[in-house]
């Protein structure tokens, strides 16, 4: 006669094989977009098991095996990426990678905890707003929110501008819940679905609204120049002249002159004062024939009290200082290293890590009365607040210069658009990625690519792109929607343990 034992431990072993294989196919439905229903299912089995497991710890676990097989699958870039950027060790990259891994993975736990303390008999409803206030609440680095895997599906991302991502991640979150009652209650999958079609039928609506509207308003042309320099390259003080001398000869192959041209983050090498209103010596392109933004280092003070910042200027006509960005959140391992001002010794580890300082806040460049850019550094467009208060200030485009050499030819430069995307949809903006060696494009207000240089090759281009004011409930009102979700999970639960 069979043990209880054995028959225990395969159940464990089943539970948490899917829990993997949930995990994964969110995993596959951000490496490839085209694989997007797999989103909509991939929290099915976290939903259906946790609220019957043994223990909350169990819950957690669960979840947090959900999480580590997703995020694990998803940003397995991120050791050759820690290895580059920082100059790491292997075996260190591949600790700092595990331990970010293990962090991210914390509120799919969470979320799984809190299921089984509620229960198998709590709302429908309450694992899709439990999901969303992990979104929503949870520090993650890289701020991934389940809609960014339906970014090709263009009726349904349009909820943007009312909800940010976190509509779409409701509803998907929905459907994954009603898909564990199915089975007994088909009807329960019946309000998301009517929820999925509702968001479509509203982005058919804004879809021909915004199409009108960019037709209407004025039209610019920027030119965006891809160097192609390799990280050697750019890190040699002895090439810093030849690296700007490409990006010259770049720019002036464009024809007609655009009415901007930009250059990618830290493309000039030398550092320019934060007070200078002028570039003299410094001047990376004397004669430029259009308004120019490129990135550099900026500084303030001298000896040991300098601080440097990652800035992007705008160059006007006549060579002097339109305005300069510093880039409000730095990379770690890159730009800084966590905890070196705690442990100075962790800094011999990673002979690659800057020291740089963090800007204060979004700034608008006035290229013409017309033409007001939001500017953004890198990692920038992720930070849906930083953008929408741009937006709010007047800027009629939003401008990323970035340098994701770092990622190589690895999913993550399509991941790294697929989450600055959304910025466009909430500001209806258009969106212009500019970057050393791909991916350069353009996105429409809209979320629609509509211009994409090759990535690795030396290219210049003029993208026209329309300047726009249109205003959005998501510019007037941002993350209340995830705010009154995260209300409603904390609702459910009380109603749930008062029950």
């Amino acid at each position: 006669m069979e043990t209880p034992e054995p028959r225990s431990f395969r159940r464990s072993v089943v539970r948490r094989l899917w829990m993997v294989l949930g995990g994964l196919a969110i995993a596959i439905a951000f490496l490839d977009p085209r694989a997007w229903p797999f989103a909509w299912i991939g929290l099915t089995p976290l939903f259906a098991l946790a609220p019957h497991a043994a223990r909350k710890r169990t819950a957690f676990i669960d979840g947090w095996i959900v999480g580590i097989a997703a995020n694990g699958t998803a940003c397995a870039w991120l050791v050759e990426t820690i290895d580059r950027f920082g100059g790491f060790p292997i075996a260190v990259a591949i600790f700092f990678y595990s331990a970010l891994i293990a962090f991210t993975a914390i509120p799919f736990g969470l979320v799984g905890a809190l299921l089984r303390w509620a229960g198998p008999r709590a709302s429908i409803l309450l694992a899709p707003a439990l999901w969303i206030s992990g979104e929503f609440l949870f520090p993650n680095f890289f701020p991934w929110r389940i809609a960014h895997s339906q970014r090709n599906l263009l009726w349904l991302v349009q909820i943007g501008d009312v909800t940010g991502p976190y509509g779409l991640s409701f509803v998907m979150a929905w459907f994954a819940s009603a898909a564990t009652r199915a089975r007994r209650r088909p009807w329960a999958l019946g309000p998301p679905v009517i929820a999925a079609v509702v968001l479509c039928v509203y982005g058919a609506l804004r879809v021909e609204t915004v199409r009108t509207a960019m037709e209407e308003a004025p039209e610019a042309s920027i030119g965006l120049v891809q160097g192609n320099l390799s990280l050697i390259e750019k890190g040699q003080g002895n090439l810093f002249q030849a690296n700007v001398d490409r990006y010259r000869r770049l720019s002036l192959d464009l024809n007609p002159v655009p009415d901007l041209i930009v250059w990618p983050e830290t493309v000039v090498g030398w550092a320019i004062p934060r007070e200078a209103s002028r570039l003299g010596r410094r001047d990376p392109f004397p004669g430029a024939p259009a308004p120019l933004v490129f990135g550099a280092i900026s500084h303030d003070g001298s000896g040991d009290d300098t601080q440097w910042y990652n800035s992007a200027f705008l160059r006007t006509r006549t060579g002097e200082i339109g305005g300069r960005y510093d880039k409000l959140v730095l990379m770690p391992f890159g730009e800084f290293l966590p905890f070196s001002s705690a442990f100075p010794w962790i800094k011999d580890l990673s002979p690659n890590t800057g020291d740089f300082t963090p800007g204060d806040g979004p700034t608008v460049l006035d290229v013409t009365p017309e033409l007001q850019v939001g500017a953004l550094v890198c990692y920038d467009d992720m930070l849906a607040g930083h953008v929408r208060e741009a937006s709010r200030q007047g800027a009629t485009v939003l401008l990323t210069i970035a340098n994701d050499a770092w990622f190589g030819d690895s999913a993550a430069l399509d991941l790294h658009e697929s989450l600055g995307l959304w910025r466009a949809i909430e500001n209806r903006r258009f969106l212009v990625r500019a970057t050393n060696t791909g991916r350069t494009s353009v996105i429409d207000p809209l979320g629609a690519v509509t211009l994409v240089l090759p990535t690795w090759v030396e290219a210049a281009t003029n993208a026209p792109v329309r300047l726009l004011k249109i205003p959005s409930l998501y510019q007037e009102f941002g993350d209340l929607f995830a705010w009154s979700v995260v209300a409603l999970a904390a609702l459910l639960l009380l109603q749930t343990r008062w029950r």
